[in-house]
């Protein structure tokens, strides 16, 4: 199915996804198209936050619905900090998975209205 994209504050385009296609993977897609990392992206679907861990037909998602991606900006020492372990560390996937997982808490864990507040400042 074609879902719709529209980023706060920017671009739009559309994307295809199947029903099982977790939130998760979206994302993954959404930031190879935009160029940024998944965990920058907060996706939303009529007001409700998506979970990265649920899938499109969890959320009854059709065809042509349109997501609403809200990007966090990388604060400067999170970009130091990726640029560092991706030079240092052998295996860097895996110290930015992790990396990853600690910043996916921190942006689950924001409620719309900080989401709503962080996106003025885009």
């Amino acid at each position: 199915m074609r879902l719709n994209f529209k980023v706060m504050g920017g671009r739009s385009g559309s994307i295809t996804v199947g029903g099982q296609t977790l939130v998760e993977e979206m994302r993954r897609i959404l930031g190879l198209e935009l160029g940024l990392s998944p965990t920058q992206l907060t996706l939303l679907n009529g007001g409700t936050k998506l979970d990265p861990r649920r899938t499109v037909s969890q959320y009854k998602i059709g065809n042509d619905a349109v997501v609403t991606v809200i990007v966090s900006k990388m604060a400067p020492f999170e970009a130091q900090l990726y640029h560092h372990i991706s030079g240092e560390v052998d295996q860097p996937e895996g110290a930015m998975r992790r990396f990853g997982e600690v910043y996916e808490r921190w942006l689950s864990s924001l409620n719309l209205d900080q989401m709503e507040r962080m996106s003025g400042l885009l």
